[in-house]
């Protein structure tokens, strides 16, 4: 009879690995776990919403409106509290006086990743994203141009290119919808472009869309990243055109300065005297010069041109305040279509209209703090841990109805 013999078998590699696999994952959700309730002992002064272990509160229905949720948050929890993203813990500060001490304090509560991570793409070393010593010395440099003696220098200018964009622009439309966030994006980037250039934007119309598009594209982008954490990389929608547009615009910026040093060069006598004449003086590399001028075209003419966007959609809501200033705009002017530094001083109904339009549609909603170090909040008590990442919510106190009697009337 034939002999059967059992020989020994080995289970396939795939079937070896399962074991040391599975412990490895046994070991990452134990340490994951353990991380989230050291965190949580850590914060266990601040109030929040419950955090799951991973996934933190991302899981909140709430998040889908983000800036209500916020509003809510003060409702349920007070003007500090925590919520996680993900792993990660975020105070949040809806209380006027810790957000106070906080943007006083740059020194403790310094800018948040996002300023380098996010703005840095497009804005590189630029105000928006430089700190300490950089931050100082350019803005010794440059904050000269916006003092209210400077700009008197730019009235006439401003005027005018009001008067003529009105007239080619809205005075067609009479009678009629228009979108109006074109009109104050287009007038607002020949204001910046006068300051900073000495560019009349008017003249170059191809270059003014481009620019205009690309900054609109560029900023919710941006906002995309910093708000909901989409990352940036090239495969995500817009992403890719976003840091084609920053190319572009870059390129565009470095022809200006080129021009301008050949200009120093040539023709010094003829030197204009604005932002870019200043940065070249004060010994600005290419790079650093470019930086500034794509912030100031791209993150300081967008955020005007939508403050103005939505003064001019809450006096279209409430005839009564633009009946009122229209009254005052005529008891000050007259009939003169220019504006001097005194009749600008005079007219406290626009300054009124201008501030309760950015108390309503804050067109920074929200800015971002890290703790360089250990702390507390005067105010509140808290002990805030150093490397903590805060979150102030300005839209939120801005509507807040236990600071404001009405909280979203205009």
């Amino acid at each position: 009879r034939p002999r059967i013999s059992v020989l020994p078998t080995t289970a396939p590699a795939s079937v070896a690995l399962m074991g040391p696999l599975a412990s490895l994952l046994c070991a990452a959700a134990l340490a994951a776990l353990l991380r989230h309730l050291w965190l949580q002992w850590r914060y266990r002064q601040f109030a929040g919403p419950l955090a799951l272990p991973l996934v933190g509160t991302l899981l909140d229905p709430g998040l889908g409106k983000f800036l209500k949720y916020l509003r809510d948050l003060r409702r349920r929890f007070g003007g500090v509290c925590v919520i996680w993203t993900g792993t990660s813990p975020l105070v949040v500060v809806t209380e006027p006086r810790v957000a106070r001490q906080i943007l006083a304090n740059p020194h403790t509560f310094q800018k948040g990743s996002d300023y380098t991570q996010v703005f840095g793409l497009v804005f590189g070393r630029g105000l928006v994203t430089a700190t300490g010593r950089r931050h100082r010395v350019d803005k010794a440099v440059l904050a000269k141009f916006f003092h209210a003696a400077n700009l008197a220098r730019f009235l006439d200018f401003f005027s005018e290119a009001a008067t003529a964009r009105i007239k080619q622009q809205l005075e067609p439309m009479a009678g009629r919808d228009v979108e109006i966030s074109s009109f104050f994006h287009f007038l607002t980037l020949q204001n910046f472009g006068f300051i900073a250039i000495t560019k009349d934007y008017a003249k170059d119309v191809e270059e003014a869309a481009f620019l205009t598009a690309a900054m609109a594209q560029m900023n919710f982008v941006m906002a995309c990243a910093i708000l909901f954490g989409v990352p940036l990389w090239n495969c995500i929608p817009g992403v890719k055109q976003m840091k084609h547009h920053s190319w572009r615009f870059r390129v565009l910026m470095q022809e200006k300065v080129s021009a301008r040093r050949c200009m120093l060069r040539e023709q010094p006598a003829e030197m204009p005297d604005d932002m870019l004449t200043a940065m070249i003086a004060s010994d600005f590399d290419d790079e650093l010069i470019i930086d500034h001028l794509v912030t100031l075209l791209c993150a300081g003419q967008d955020t005007t041109a939508y403050m103005l966007s939505y003064t001019a959609l809450l006096l279209a809501q409430n005839m009564d305040a633009q009946i009122k200033l229209k009254q005052e705009l005529k008891h000050v002017l007259g009939e003169s279509n220019g504006f001097s530094r005194d009749t600008l001083g005079r007219l406290e109904y626009m300054t009124m209209c201008l501030q309760e339009a950015l108390r309503l549609y804050a067109v920074i909603p929200s800015l971002t703090r890290v703790a360089s170090h250990d702390t507390r909040f005067d105010a509140t008590g808290h002990f805030v841990p150093k490397g903590s990442r805060m979150l102030l919510s300005i839209s939120a106190m801005h509507r807040d109805p236990d600071l404001w009697k009405e909280p979203t009337k205009f």
